[in-house]
């Protein structure tokens, strides 16, 4: 059983002895109950006023605090290769945020691991880029702070190059906005252009 049913039924238990008491020790009698009628119909709402305020307050904190008032977003990413002279191969990575929440993300600052296998004696590599370029609905590539609104959606862009060499890349996108709130999404690619 859960904590608060057993706390519910115990306290029912102990209003039910403690009433039993008071009719045993003859403080509550049908004549006085009857006398002090307008007393307990009054009481009987105050209780029960109570009862629903506090009914409020404990549904408010079991499934609305927290998820109510907070940013959500989801994260899409998309990575495209193109092939360049001297068989190297640029990945060009644009992270997405969507906002689907209800309040707006503040200054979101975007972050990504890059982790390149390749054929080499080392297994993998990792570099981790801070900051890297946001870019506005117009296209313009800058370094800006911004706020998106809800169903808004803001884009992040990365590049770098791999030889052929590399056989897989591995991308791992966070972004943070300005309360702390982070999202995260990984993405693994082969260094391959399909024909």
């Amino acid at each position: 059983m859960k904590r608060p049913i057993v706390m519910l039924i115990l306290m029912i238990v102990i209003l039910s002895l403690l009433i039993g008491n008071l009719f045993k020790y003859h403080f509550f009698t049908v004549d006085r109950i009857i006398k002090q009628k307008e007393f307990i119909s009054v009481t009987k709402d105050v209780i029960t006023l109570l009862t629903i305020v506090l009914g409020a307050i404990f549904s408010y904190y079991r499934f609305f605090n927290g998820r109510t008032f907070s940013a959500k977003a989801e994260i899409e990413i998309e990575v495209t290769l193109i092939a360049k002279p001297g068989d190297k191969i640029m990945h060009a990575l644009t992270v997405s945020i969507i906002n689907i929440g209800t309040l707006s993300i503040w200054n979101p600052i975007a972050k990504v691991a890059v982790r390149d296998f390749n054929n080499n004696d080392e297994k993998y590599k990792e570099a981790v880029v801070e900051g890297f370029d946001k870019v506005n609905y117009h296209n313009e590539v800058g370094d800006r702070n911004f706020i998106i609104n809800p169903g808004e959606k803001a884009h992040f862009m990365y590049w770098k190059e791999f030889d052929l060499a590399t056989w897989a890349v591995t991308y791992v996108a966070e972004i943070k906005c300005a309360n702390n709130r982070i999202w995260q999404k990984t993405i693994t690619v082969a260094n391959k252009i399909e024909d």
